[in-house]
């Protein structure tokens, strides 16, 4: 008999569960090599036509905000298949298009929350860099920073750090609010409140691997980019191995089981 979703985030909320480093990295790894060729070809395919709207004035930037995200959820549909030894077709890289309405919902929410953390920050920065300045030297690109001296430019670097604190912290604990929706049937709500209580048993554990995949990205980019083609799915596909672990998602029940079941069951399983 499965366990209920709301009792399996009880159990977590009380007990905690184990936070397996090594595990999500070697599962990510496995997963991302059976379905490599393809993984990196849509990655070219996202970058291109992602950098082609953002060429595109006002109505590109509106298209790229809609899809982004919906479009990066290929990934994780993928390594649902790929977990369920199920077929792979390139077309399901554009699943998240499906739950287009989901996806875009929980991401306004998530992401006015994150935007008002962040605006102190924003409105300091504003005011440290020009307060004080001649702004008829405006002609000169350069000039609010030509004037800062280093102890200056030091503060406003620290203290800006700190005061985006809250929206590196929500960021982390909404990482798991869109997987709840889209794959357990969850409420918005409900799906950033355990998604927030699962990242809060484990913040500083989530902190290192979230730092781990970033200098992770920023070292791809070295070999003139071509290693983001890599590092930008392989790091996608840790995130819901997390997600798929944590919650031993394949023996709950939740409201939205029949749905995935019906969507595993498109395409033959594989051996």
């Amino acid at each position: 008999m499965q366990q209920k979703i709301e009792d399996k985030i009880e159990e977590i909320r009380a007990s905690g569960f184990d936070f397996k480093f090594s595990f999500y990295f070697s599962k990510a790894w496995e997963i991302f090599s059976f379905n490599s060729g393809m993984m990196i070809l849509y990655t070219i395919l996202l970058f291109l036509g992602l950098g082609i709207l953002s060429l595109i004035p006002l109505i590109g930037g509106m298209i790229r905000l809609l899809f982004q995200t919906p479009l990066i959820m290929g990934y994780a549909y993928v390594t649902y298949r790929i977990h369920h030894h199920q077929a792979i077709e390139f077309g399901n890289y554009f699943d998240g298009i499906k739950d287009f309405a989901k996806i875009f919902v929980i991401n306004i929410l998530t992401g006015i929350c994150i935007l008002i953390a962040v605006l102190p920050a924003v409105i300091y920065i504003f005011y440290m860099l020009t307060n004080g300045f001649d702004f008829s030297s405006f002609n000169n690109p350069g000039f609010l920073f030509d004037s800062l001296n280093p102890l200056r430019l030091f503060k406003i670097i620290i203290v800006s750090f700190i005061l985006l604190l809250p929206a590196l912290y929500l960021s982390i604990g909404f990482q798991f609010s869109s997987y709840f929706v889209v794959f357990a049937g969850a409420d918005y709500g409900t799906s950033i409140k355990w998604s927030m209580m699962i990242a809060n048993k484990h913040i500083f554990s989530f902190i290192l691997l979230d730092f781990t995949l970033a200098m992770l990205v920023i070292v791809s980019v070295l070999p003139l980019g071509l290693g983001l083609f890599v590092s930008i799915p392989f790091a996608l596909i840790i995130k819901y191995v997390m997600f798929h672990d944590i919650l031993a998602f394949d023996n709950i029940s939740h409201a939205n089981r029949d749905e995935v079941q019906d969507y595993l069951n498109e395409t033959p399983s594989v051996q």
